[in-house]
């Protein structure tokens, strides 16, 4: 799955040569609805409806995994799913929340998203 990109992404990881390369960085849920995707990764990944990942060299960020390399992505209208159960729709605009959550969805509500409690 994943097409020409995928196949892109697995050579640049292939020729590294190293395994570290394959270990997620970062993982990151979009929730700034004043985000807007411009090709500039740090606001990238912010974006309202859009989920992060990086694999690679996560030192940066005071992470043990050491890489050569680190590539960053941004994926609009994902489905997300933990333990089995849709935390985000991306494409019916919804978020499931806990309900101690709730209290900080206002800016969701605002910028057209149903926020349940699941």
């Amino acid at each position: 799955e994943g097409g020409k990109d995928a196949e892109a992404l697995r050579d640049i990881l292939e020729r590294q040569k190293n395994p570290h390369v394959y270990q997620i960085a970062e993982l990151g849920i979009g929730l700034n609805p004043n985000a807007h995707l411009r090709g500039a990764i740090i606001e990238d990944e912010g974006v309202l409806g859009t989920v992060h990942i990086a694999v690679g060299d996560n030192t940066l960020m005071n992470g043990a995994n050491k890489a050569p390399i680190h590539i960053d992505m941004v994926m609009k209208d994902p489905t997300v799913v933990l333990d089995g159960s849709v935390a985000i729709s991306a494409k019916g605009k919804t978020v499931y929340v806990a309900p101690e959550l709730l209290p900080l969805t206002t800016p969701l509500e605002s910028s057209g998203w149903n926020v349940r409690n699941p």
